[in-house]
């Protein structure tokens, strides 16, 4: 920043802000730029993560039958979600006719073919839940199944749930289940067979013991060392600035031309 210009002012200048008003808005913008690097390690940790063990891509028992029966899964999946697509599309021309205000129906009321109408969005809306639920218990078999298939590779399992994401739907929005960290997802599936007692019969939450796991494991300890120093990078920057800002500030008021920082 440039402060030859001796109207080029900046914060500490602000004579109608108190000391307080100063510290708060310093305090917003220190936590807003650590907080967005704190989130781009975060993403710098998973990624290295993967890039660190790559999900395993080895052959395995029965493996060629497994993906055989996805893909008819992946049927199943598609004809529900064309289901749901459907019941989508005709209720958007049935949306807006249940929307008479209750005063004005109080006083016209509603003809005989307005309340067929209002009986088919009812009816729609039916559907079109029973559809959602029906697509949802659909996924969540899918997800789990490949989950806790040990026939499926670790990258069987990441292709699998990268085709549900492009041709069914957001596996968290359609079936509420948080993707596995694919590289871990052999050792959590082995933790989690030691306590097989615990999880007989519950397939459901087996899966979902084995996807948290996975995703403590190498994910969490990338995350956990990328994520504070990108954190403290962020302060560090704003400290730099302030520095100079103030450095600035400080020269003008003494009536001095100060030196150039170039943010």
């Amino acid at each position: 920043m440039d402060f030859d210009d001796d109207k080029n002012t900046n914060l500490f200048d602000d004579k109608k802000m108190g000391t307080g008003d100063k510290v708060g808005v310093l305090t917003i913008m220190t936590g807003v730029l650590c907080g967005g690097l704190y989130l781009l390690g975060s993403g710098a940790g998973l990624l290295i993560d993967e890039l660190a063990v790559p999900p395993s891509n080895d052959n395995r028992a029965g493996q060629e039958v497994a993906l055989q029966q996805y893909d008819r899964m992946f049927n199943v999946l598609a004809e529900q979600r064309q289901i749901l697509d459907q019941k989508n599309m005709e209720f958007a021309s049935l949306a807006a006719i249940d929307q008479t205000p209750d005063m004005l129906q109080d006083v016209v009321g509603l003809s005989d073919e307005e309340k067929e109408l209002y009986g088919d969005v009812t009816l729609a809306k039916q559907e079109i839940g029973q559809a959602e639920n029906q697509l949802h218990v659909l996924a969540e078999k899918f997800a789990y199944s490949a989950i806790v298939d040990e026939r499926l590779s670790e990258s069987n399992v990441r292709d699998l749930f990268n085709r549900f994401e492009k041709d069914v739907g957001s596996m968290e929005s359609v079936a509420g289940i948080e993707a596995p960290d694919y590289a871990d997802l052999d050792l959590s599936r082995a933790r989690i067979a030691e306590d097989a007692d615990t999880y007989k019969g519950d397939t459901a939450g087996k899966a979902r013991a084995i996807s948290d796991d996975s995703n403590t494991i190498n994910g969490d300890i990338a995350t956990d060392i990328a994520a504070p120093i990108g954190g403290a990078l962020g302060l560090a920057f704003m400290l730099w600035m302030l520095v100079g800002e103030y450095a600035g500030s400080n020269y003008r008021k003494r009536g001095r031309k100060p030196q150039k920082f170039n943010h």
